[in-house]
């Protein structure tokens, strides 16, 4: 008894669905141009099998049914050509007629079949949905002013190292952080260096020496005297040395 009750369940569930798939899921041509008599036509963007004859939602995904283009209605007079394509290759699309890379002559694709040959068309209402935005191209002036980020770097060209020629250590800096400015003649830095001090004490020695010699009647011991402070005076100006400094000493 129970196993007849679920076959007339089961026969009672197949009579209802299969119209409610046909009508609605599966609509045939002759149902589609009924519908799209009496009005217009909404189908799901995710599943194009629904059709229905009024605003809804899919009962797959339940997403917002979106209004059908009639493609039947012809516009009156003479149709508009969009592009020519090669009849082989429809990617092959251009703008003028001709040949087609192939050496065939090109086809039409007038605007009422621009949709089926590789042309996406979007409804109003999936564009906004999609939040898609368009604009027409145009020759604008551009803002001189641009805010952005960006790295800073010094000219190479006008980069100077200062650097010591002795041996010794920096007892105070006068120029202690990036970016300070620096003009020509300021001070950098004092430093001392015993080797500079030697050849500091090496110039008065030698000037001492040229002092006791020359009175002396020997030419060559009196020239030493005068070479010696000469080397003296060389060997500081190599430690960069200015003869202004030279001479107070």
């Amino acid at each position: 008894m129970k196993t007849n009750q679920i076959i007339i369940g089961v026969i009672a569930l197949i009579i209802i669905a299969v119209p409610l798939y046909i009508f609605v899921v599966q609509p045939s041509d002759e149902t589609r141009t009924h519908l799209s008599e009496e009005g217009q036509l909404y189908t799901c963007g995710m599943h194009p099998d629904i059709v229905s004859d009024e605003p809804g939602v899919c009962p797959i995904c339940e997403m917002n049914l979106t209004p059908i283009k009639n493609n039947n209605q012809k516009s009156s007079g003479e149709r508009k050509i969009v592009y020519w394509q090669a009849p082989m290759d429809p990617n092959e699309i251009y703008d003028e007629p001709g040949k087609s890379k192939m050496g065939m002559d090109l086809v039409p694709v007038y605007e009422d079949e621009a949709g089926g040959s590789g042309i996406v068309t979007i409804d109003p209402e999936v564009q906004q949905n999609m939040n898609i935005k368009t604009e027409i191209v145009k020759i604008k002036s551009l803002s001189s002013e641009v805010t952005t980020n960006g790295v800073l770097g010094t000219d190479e060209t006008s980069e100077y190292i200062a650097t010591t020629r002795v041996n010794g250590w920096i007892e105070k800096l006068y120029i202690n952080y990036t970016g300070q400015k620096v003009r020509k003649g300021d001070k950098l830095m004092d430093i001392y260096s015993p080797e500079l001090v030697a050849a500091q004490q090496e110039l008065i020695t030698a000037l001492s020496y040229n002092q006791s010699v020359k009175e002396t009647n020997f030419k060559e011991i009196s020239e030493s005297g005068e070479e010696l402070v000469e080397n003296s005076v060389r060997k500081l100006q190599l430690f960069n040395v200015s003869d202004k400094e030279i001479d107070r000493i």
